[in-house]
């Protein structure tokens, strides 16, 4: 999947019928909505893409432009549309990768991948059956094979690990497909592992080779080395090392909060410099927000664990970090509140409630569900109160 997204991603300029015209809608829509994607708001790409499609057939309905137009602008939305399925699997946003892929699965998406897409989504899910029935019915011809569907399987594996993912399965898959005689190696012309497939060399599989008794040789017996599993202390430690979300989140589960918050921000780090460096990789905008969001998350659990002074701490990392935004103000509001510094906890309500504060929720929704997170943890103020009437009797007055 991942060389195939990425020979098409690289080549956008497929034939078509309809080359884009200068200051024409469509084109400057389509180019503002490439854009989320090379920098990583994959999410918004794909509500862009969505509504330009639904336009495209409202279109159709009314009769505005000719057929071979809408098939051409489709086409053009559709395959960049399968692009962003691929992407969310390896941002690990696995329901939305389903989203993507059934959206983009028509008779005319120019793509092949879409089903591997949803195996790596079942996978992720935890729906082992589904992922397992496309696994294991693969079976390249070798001789017709210069990159086959086993070498696309393994190489996604390596770049799910990479971020943090890990399965049973994938190792039996694995397993399956290199006693069969495939294997990850390299390409032609050498592209990293997260966007290249690898290249079969052209020998008999070893599945296909006739059997070969191996010469006895004296000497000692070496037992074959086994790895003890780690405790699950080990396991936390070793997370507590790492820079990916998935770790942080182990450790949070845990209740290690010191440690996944250090995990959060190396993440946040990583991401920063990569975004500062030009190397605008699919994911990465996104990747930094969730590492912000659980960032987010722990100073609620701080200020409801009577940590006020870290978590008022943490709050000014994250406005530093994420901009004097709305979830970013509120949070900062709940710890001025608990510290007893009410005025101003109360200004920023004020000024946040009817702001947006992400793709789904506005201010007043953030405020109304922190408070019902603090007040599950035994957490109550006389401003908390305040502020719910407030909000509430202003969205009614509306």
């Amino acid at each position: 999947m991942a060389w195939f997204c990425s020979a098409v991603d690289n080549h956008l300029g497929f034939k078509v019928s309809e080359p884009p015209q200068k200051d024409d809608i469509f084109f400057v829509l389509l180019k503002a909505a490439d854009r989320e994607r090379i920098e990583g708001r994959l999410s918004k790409a794909l509500a862009a893409y969505s509504k330009m499609l639904e336009n495209l057939e409202s279109g159709r309905t009314k009769g505005d432009v000719s057929e071979a137009i809408l098939t051409d602008r489709s086409e053009r939305i559709l395959i960049r549309i399968a692009l962003l399925a691929s992407d969310f699997v390896f941002v690990r946003k696995p329901k939305l990768a389903l989203q993507a892929a059934t959206l983009a699965d028509r008779p005319n998406t120019l793509v092949n991948w879409l089903p591997l897409v949803r195996a790596h989504a079942h996978l992720l899910l935890g729906n082992i059956e589904p992922a397992r029935s496309f696994y294991f019915a693969k079976s390249t011809f070798w001789r017709a094979a210069e990159t086959s569907w086993e070498r696309m399987v393994m190489l996604d594996f390596r770049a799910l690990r990479a971020n943090g993912f890990s399965h049973p399965l994938m190792d039996e898959v694995e397993k399956r497909y290199t006693a069969a005689g495939w294997s990850v190696g390299k390409f032609s012309c050498e592209m990293p592992a997260e966007v290249t497939a690898a290249w079969f060399d052209g020998s008999l599989p070893r599945s296909l080779k006739p059997a070969l008794t191996a010469p006895t040789q004296a000497g000692p017996k070496v037992e074959p080395r086994t790895d003890t599993a780690l405790t699950e202390t080990q396991s936390l430690d070793r997370a507590a090392a790492a820079s990916d979300t998935a770790s942080g989140d182990k450790l949070f589960t845990a209740g290690r909060l010191d440690d996944a918050l250090a995990v959060y921000k190396r993440r946040v780090d990583e991401c920063s410099r990569s975004l500062k460096s030009g190397r605008l990789l699919p994911g990465l905008v996104d990747s930094r927000n969730d590492a912000l969001d659980r960032i987010r998350s722990i100073a609620l659990v701080l200020l409801a664990s009577d940590r006020i002074s870290d978590g008022l701490s943490l709050t000014e990392y994250l406005t530093g970090t994420m901009g004097n935004n709305t979830l970013s103000r509120i949070v900062r509001a709940h710890a001025l509140m608990l510290s007893d510094r009410v005025e101003e906890a109360r200004n920023i309500y004020l000024a946040t409630y009817s702001l947006p504060a992400d793709s789904e929720r506005d201010g007043r929704r953030v405020i109304l569900e922190d408070f019902a997170e603090l007040s599950s943890k035994g957490i109550e103020h006389q401003l908390m109160d305040e502020m719910r009437q407030v909000v509430q009797r202003r969205v009614l007055t509306r």
